[in-house]
């Protein structure tokens, strides 16, 4: 069985947010 699991978390600078997660902890970006 496939789970899913979604966070979302409120941000003021889209561009550093998208630096952090998908740069330092290397997380894929959603939808």
């Amino acid at each position: 069985m496939n789970n899913i699991f979604h966070l979302a978390f409120p941000v003021h600078d889209l561009d550093a947010a998208r630096g952090f997660y998908g740069g330092v902890l290397e997380c894929e970006e959603g939808r």
